[in-house]
């Protein structure tokens, strides 16, 4: 049996790492990027099952990504994370909802290793 794929984009290094290694050990197979051109080419040539965004990232931000994505078809769900706070994981939330995709959680950063991990794995049961 396959892994289910995640794809996430952050532009931070040390936020990427620690979200592919939750990824990792929770049983699924994680592409990072770090730029939003990058995650778009990588959307692309794969079929993610889950989308784990950073709303602010400096050469498209998370809206200008779910615009592109509501364009490009999307139908996985996708998690959102922020260290901005929760206007603007709220407002991502709304557009993507908005856009008709499946905006399934909302993180702030920082974010607890377990609280990801338990996110991660509960939604690799409804894959």
């Amino acid at each position: 049996m396959s892994k289910p794929i995640l794809l996430i984009v952050d532009d931070e290094p040390d936020m990427g790492e620690f979200a592919s290694f939750a990824g990792e050990v929770t049983g699924y197979e994680v592409i990072t990027m770090s730029s939003g051109k990058d995650f778009q080419e990588a959307y692309l040539l794969m079929s993610p099952d889950l989308l784990l965004m950073d709303v602010a990232i400096p050469d498209i931000d998370a809206i200008g990504l779910l615009e592109w994505l509501g364009s490009a078809g999307n139908r996985c769900p996708i998690i959102l994370m922020s260290g901005h706070g929760d206007y603007m994981l709220n407002w991502a939330k709304t557009v993507g909802t908005d856009l008709g995709m499946s905006v399934i959680d909302t993180l702030s950063k920082p974010i607890a290793l377990e609280d990801l991990e338990k996110i991660l794995t509960e939604i690799k049961t409804k894959l």
